[in-house]
């Protein structure tokens, strides 16, 4: 079974330098296996707080391995989850498993979580090439869904 992970991650305030130096090796660690490099901007209306994305892919042999592995990863950033489709561990399908956390009282030190999301769903991810991109009208670093 193939499956994918997206994560959004709002850490800061800090500079850029901060969150290469100190607050990202962290991240990375708790998320194990990063398959695809960080999409790294900033926030217009908050500055110094930088948004943090990527996707992880998974191949395993049933729904409560990928729940559960991501349910580890997530758990290692925060232990303030709303999470919601954990259903799938009843039925044995995933159309989505959702998670989110807004950290009431940021840490002083990093990581200096602001908020997070994490998604579950079916499929294997990856960029999009340019060309892929160029032909479908998408934004550069697109990403495309494979089963």
């Amino acid at each position: 079974m193939r499956f994918h992970a997206y994560w959004s991650i709002y850490v800061g305030p800090c500079s850029r330098g901060d969150l290469m130096e100190a607050h990202l090796p962290p991240i990375s660690a708790a998320l194990e296996d990063m398959e695809h490099d960080w999409d790294i901007s900033t926030e217009r209306e908050a500055p110094g707080l930088f948004r943090l994305v990527t996707h992880q892919n998974f191949a395993v042999e049933s729904v409560e391995d990928v729940i559960i592995s991501v349910l580890r990863r997530a758990y290692r950033l925060t232990k303030e989850w709303r999470i919601s489709g954990l259903e799938a561990l009843a039925t044995g399908k995933i159309n989505q498993v959702h998670g989110d956390s807004a950290i009431t009282r940021p840490s002083p030190r990093p990581p200096s979580l602001e908020s997070m999301i994490f998604e579950v769903k079916p499929g294997r991810i990856r960029r999009a090439s340019r060309a892929e991109a160029r032909a479908a009208g998408w934004p550069r670093g697109a990403w495309r869904i494979e089963d």
